[in-house]
């Protein structure tokens, strides 16, 4: 039996800090998409990872795939790097307090990095994220339905319509009103629950009908959107 397999990082992952570890609500983007699919699904996602950390789990699972499967990775934030290897999840070498989640002699270092060779880093971050995507293609297309989903940073590789708008847009348009206030996203996937169903849907058409994926229309913003969840 087919199934689907799902990559990214907190647009995908069930994890949520707000909610139960094991409670992952049937609304979800990814629980609709398997409904509508009628495919058992397996997510493999974690917040904050790396592209270098969905390449690794890819190659993993790569075995376990089988002709027909369906794939949709959302590809997440170019510059973070997966330096950490029992830590995927700190990859972004600028968050905020990341000082208490790593050594103090792995932090200096970070640091001395971070300030010695960010113009390099910067455009090894684009070049290394354009032969990723084109890898993604190379090592699944003759395998599986493959959906390139932008989470941040867009390319005309991607499976959408507009390679200028990302879920990352999604996610602020409809939190707009609060970005400057000191409030937790509590949001599941960072989106309000009209969104998901509404980026199922479209998903759900191009995998089934190549209907290429418009994140610039229907979507909910912070002047239409319920109270944020």
């Amino acid at each position: 039996m087919n199934r689907m397999w799902m990559f990214g990082d907190s647009f995908v992952s069930p994890l949520n800090a707000n909610y139960d570890e094991d409670y992952h609500p049937d609304w979800t983007w990814t629980k609709q998409l398997a409904t509508k699919l009628n495919l058992q699904t397996r997510i493999i996602a974690q917040p904050g990872i790396s592209n270098q950390w969905i390449s690794h789990e890819i190659i993993n699972f790569y075995d376990e795939m089988e002709i027909g499967d369906t794939v949709v990775i959302v590809t997440t934030e170019l510059n973070r790097n997966w330096l950490f290897f029992e830590k995927p999840s700190l990859s972004n070498l600028y968050m905020w307090g990341l000082s208490e989640f790593v050594g103090e002699k792995q932090f200096k270092i970070i640091e001395a990095y971070a300030s010695e060779f960010y113009k390099q880093q910067g455009l090894l971050n684009v070049l290394h994220y354009e032969w990723f995507l084109h890898w993604c293609r190379s090592k699944l297309s003759s395998k599986v339905r493959l959906c390139l989903l932008p989470g941040f940073d867009t390319t005309d590789i991607h499976d959408t319509t507009d390679s200028s708008l990302a879920l990352k847009d999604i996610d602020e348009q409809e939190f707009e009103q609060l970005m400057d206030k000191p409030v937790v996203d509590k949001r599941m996937n960072h989106m309000s629950k009209e969104n998901h169903t509404i980026l199922a849907d479209k998903v759900y058409k191009f995998l089934t009908e190549n209907e290429k994926i418009d994140l610039s229309t229907d979507f909910l913003n912070s002047e239409t959107i319920q109270p944020v969840r």
